[in-house]
């Protein structure tokens, strides 16, 4: 079972602060700037299913990620993984650590979603910010908090595009975006 998804958390890095190469530069950034981790949602894809999933509790997100064969990100190494790992705490991260991990950052020189989207999938890229409106509009009409309905919204759009680029990822033939992580030692740092 492959499992494509995102996070939506209080860690935040302007860009100005530059770009992290590895899991480990991030998991002490984001230590630094943040004072406690807290997880708002996620939006996860499996595709053995075909259906998307929201996450409002980081809990029931961690187990359908422990399902899976496969995760598919974008920026998840850096971002999303690291983000779970200071949730959750290392012990239980080293489960998703260990999986096959397709992570789009970076494919064909497209370093945010958005820049990807625009590069490798130009008939998505005008309904980009369209399919998160929708979201939220029925996130909002069937009665979720705002505050909620935004970030599932987000991560939808995000979880959507994300899975629509690996299609295209699969396609190329491509394998620079594959990584197994399972050697990483998550710090220890909660």
């Amino acid at each position: 079972m492959r499992i494509c998804f995102d996070v939506s958390c209080n860690l935040y890095k302007p860009k100005e602060d530059g770009f992290f190469c590895e899991p480990d530069q991030a998991r002490i950034y984001f230590l630094d700037k943040t004072r406690r981790p807290r997880f708002n949602a996620a939006s996860a894809f499996d595709d053995s299913h075909g259906q998307y999933l929201d996450f409002t509790d980081r809990n029931e997100l961690f187990e359908c990620l422990a399902e899976a064969d496969e995760l598919v990100t974008f920026n998840g190494r850096l971002y999303d993984l690291v983000a779970l790992e200071l949730l959750m705490g290392e012990d239980r991260a080293k489960i998703l650590w260990g999986k096959c991990h397709h992570d789009l950052c970076g494919w064909r020189d497209s370093f945010s979603l958005d820049a990807a989207v625009n590069a490798v999938l130009p008939n998505l890229a005008p309904s980009f910010e369209s399919i998160r409106a929708q979201r939220e509009l029925d996130l909002r009409n069937a009665g979720m908090d705002e505050f909620f309905a935004i970030r599932l919204a987000n991560t939808y759009r995000d979880c959507r595009c994300t899975y629509a680029l690996f299609q295209r990822y699969l396609k190329s033939g491509d394998s620079d975006r594959t990584f197994f992580d399972s050697n990483l030692t998550p710090l220890n740092l909660l």
